[in-house]
């Protein structure tokens, strides 16, 4: 009896641990679609690729932006910049006012300007960097 059980769980456990072998091996060349790799489209003219990901946050640390909360603010400084960044990056004739009109005027202690005039300096950069990786 005692036989009889180690034989079924060994069974078991070797059926458990081939599975994922055979279903990798049913289907080749699908690693593509795993997290971390860009897609290439192929047509008959040019191979495109997705374009990376923007770190809007880079900009918003560059102008200094606080990550410290604000009194009646909702999140941070630094999260509202980056927001409005990310607005702006993506509607090129929003100005840097309009996309960061919801940060706050008031200045916070311990750090230059407001973070109003800290998020329209990054977008600022981040257009200028734009600017200059467009025309390079």
């Amino acid at each position: 009896m005692q036989l009889k059980r180690i034989l079924t769980a060994a069974s078991v456990a070797a059926v458990i641990a081939a599975t994922p072998a055979v279903a990798l091996a049913g289907s080749p060349g699908k690693s593509s679609n795993a997290p971390g790799h860009q897609k290439t489209t192929t047509s008959q003219s040019a191979t495109t690729t997705t374009p990376p990901t923007k770190a809007y946050g880079k900009d918003c640390l560059a102008a200094g932006t606080s990550k410290k909360h604000v009194a009646g603010m909702r999140g941070t400084p630094f999260s509202a910049c980056v927001l409005a960044a990310e607005k702006a990056a993506h509607d090129a004739k929003m100005s840097a006012r309009v996309a960061c009109k919801a940060d706050s005027r008031k200045h916070v202690a311990g750090t230059p300007g407001t973070p109003f005039s800290q998020c329209v300096s990054a977008i600022g950069k981040m257009r200028a960097a734009q600017h200059k990786s467009q025309h390079s």
